[in-house]
């Protein structure tokens, strides 16, 4: 997904800023509809927030171990 919005960014002409944040105790803090309100003032491509909100919206996990996973 990230190689998808560096690539929009260079067929826009669009500068591309990259920021790693672990979320392990802050992720459920977090206020992801005032973020991405915030990303649209930024004149950002709607499909670039919609990937976003993918990324961070209805996440869940998995584990397998030894072929079998856990719900």
């Amino acid at each position: 997904m990230v190689q998808m919005l560096f690539e929009r960014a260079i067929e826009q002409q669009k500068d591309f800023y990259m920021c790693f944040i672990n979320y392990t105790k802050a992720f459920h803090k977090d206020k992801h509809e005032e973020l991405f309100q915030l990303l649209l003032g930024l004149d950002m491509d709607v499909k670039d927030i919609r990937l976003l909100q993918n990324l961070y919206w209805e996440q869940t996990a998995c584990m397998k171990i030894n072929s079998e996973t856990c719900e």
